[in-house]
């Protein structure tokens, strides 16, 4: 068995993140930078392995790319032929939201959704985006680390602060002769052309690939923040860094050709980049 976009589990795919390249003016030709799912193979494994997806962001995309099916909080499909099972869990910040008297309570310095994500091969962990969102679209009520409670807080300190909550879980838990643990580096927007020294206000009507290997703005500070954390992990943890690739394709988001209204710079376009992603996963896993 294949993985394959043609294949029925497409029917579950979320439409949000399937664009027509050709709404896009794009030819056929783009797709041709992607190798079809029906050719990719995984080998089978010796024993039985369970890969473990823990999610706060566009890895969502990746999953759905690699299962094309749908997920809720936690979701698994096993491919018998290759001896594997995936699950896909989504927690936003990897540490916990809790519903108190005062509201939603986002605790910098908890992380008892951990206990979901022992005894597996292979953990796969991914969280930046939400902790940027505010408003109606922010979801939790308060921020709180150690006694202190507050309102809000400077997003990056917090991320830094949750990320090191999760740095911790891994050392207290992991076992690397049994688990494998990946961390996929931080996935890029664009909102501002200006980074990449374009006339254009957004990702919108962009077709083509920045050139070069560099980004001109360079790596956004959430990056700084992911690699300063795992430095300090004792386990070894693998570093998905896919945060300068992801950074020159400005032309790969639905922009405005994504399910819904509005102008969309922070998800990716499948078919697409999260191809890329798969691959160098594959790659590590079979290291």
């Amino acid at each position: 068995m294949g993985f394959g976009y043609e294949s029925i589990l497409t029917l579950f795919l979320q439409a949000l993140f399937f664009v027509s390249v050709y709404s896009k003016g794009k030819t056929r030709a783009s797709l041709q930078q992607r190798e079809p799912c029906e050719k990719q193979r995984i080998s089978k494994w010796s024993e039985p392995v369970a890969i473990f997806v823990v999610y706060g962001s566009r890895v969502g995309a990746q999953g759905q790319d690699l299962l094309c099916q749908e997920r809720d909080l936690l979701s698994s499909v096993t491919f018998e032929d290759y001896g594997v099972t995936l699950y896909l869990y989504h927690t936003t910040f990897l540490v916990d939201i809790v519903r108190e008297k005062v509201g939603r309570v986002l605790r910098l310095d908890s992380i008892q959704g951990g206990k979901s994500w022992n005894g597996m091969d292979v953990l796969i962990f991914n969280t930046w985006h939400w902790w940027t969102h505010k408003g109606k679209s922010q979801p939790w009520d308060y921020v709180q680390y150690g006694s202190r409670l507050m309102k809000d807080m400077d997003r990056l300190m917090a991320f830094d602060k949750g990320l090191t909550t999760w740095a911790r879980w891994v050392d207290q838990n992991i076992d690397p002769s049994k688990t494998k643990v990946f961390f996929q580096g931080i996935s890029p927007t664009h909102y501002q052309g200006k980074e990449w020294k374009s006339g254009s206000k957004t990702c919108k009507g962009e077709q083509i690939p920045l050139a070069g290997s560099a980004y001109p703005a360079g790596k956004p500070p959430a990056a700084t923040v992911v690699n300063r954390v795992l430095s300090t992990i004792k386990k070894p943890v693998y570093l998905l860094d896919i945060t300068t690739l992801s950074q020159l394709r400005k032309d790969a988001h639905p922009s405005a050709y994504g399910e819904g209204s509005g102008n969309d710079c922070s998800h990716w376009c499948l078919p697409g980049l999260p191809d890329t992603w798969n691959q160098l996963l594959y790659a590590a896993l079979i290291l």
